[in-house]
């Protein structure tokens, strides 16, 4: 097992309370699951965390430390939450962003638990898949109620709430893994309902592109 340690003087490193394999599979799972919500912003968080020696990051994500990788996921996080600012207020979501957040947050989870659990760490794959899927589907569930129920301004404030949400998780998760994972887990709880919805209105959405296809101008 290897041994997490916190060699930075920084005064704002967050060093876990337990050095070894609990806060990195709670890393994990936090970086798996934010990137069903935005996969850029989740990377250059952990980026940034690496470069300012916040957290030491996993030998499989160390490359993230340098300058060029920070400044360029800064500029992929800003035209995200550009985009899914867009899709908040109803705009069509960004096609590549939906197809990214599964795979991102497989192969970001894997990446942290291949350094600590070696061949084992190869199941991060499947469970950042399904944890970013679960939420994905969640903040499907909850845009389409926000676009409902919020005015202008407040669904404004719900998406300050939301860009602060990747930072706090993930401090979270690095500096309370247990507390972390009590939250998950009800996270997950609410999610499944989300994904049941998220699922029919995939299936519903399908049908429809199919009826414009079959319908199209060559009928």
């Amino acid at each position: 097992m290897r041994v997490v340690s916190i060699p930075s003087p920084m005064p704002f490193a967050l060093p876990p309370p337990d050095a070894g394999l609990v806060p990195l599979l709670a890393l994990a799972a936090a970086l798996g699951f934010a990137c069903g919500f935005r996969p850029f912003a989740t990377v250059w968080w952990l980026a940034l965390a690496g470069h300012l020696q916040w957290i030491v990051l996993p030998a499989g994500l160390d490359g993230l430390r340098e300058l060029p990788v920070l400044l360029t996921c800064a500029g992929l996080a800003l035209a995200e939450r550009i985009a899914d600012a867009r899709a908040w207020r109803g705009q069509d979501e960004d096609l590549m962003l939906l197809s990214l957040r599964v795979p991102a947050g497989a192969v970001l989870t894997a990446a942290v638990l291949l350094d600590a659990m070696g061949p084992w760490g190869w199941l991060g794959l499947p469970m950042g898949a399904a944890l970013a899927a679960s939420c994905q589907a969640l903040k499907a569930a909850l845009r389409a109620v926000a676009r409902l129920a919020c005015p202008p301004l407040l669904l404004s404030l719900l998406l300050l709430v939301f860009d602060a949400f990747l930072p706090v998780s993930l401090a979270l998760a690095w500096q309370s893994p247990l507390s972390y994972f009590a939250l998950l887990l009800v996270t997950l709880l609410v999610a499944l309902p989300a994904a049941a919805w998220w699922a029919r209105e995939l299936r519903s959405r399908w049908r429809r592109w199919a009826t414009l296809g079959a319908d199209g101008p060559g009928r």
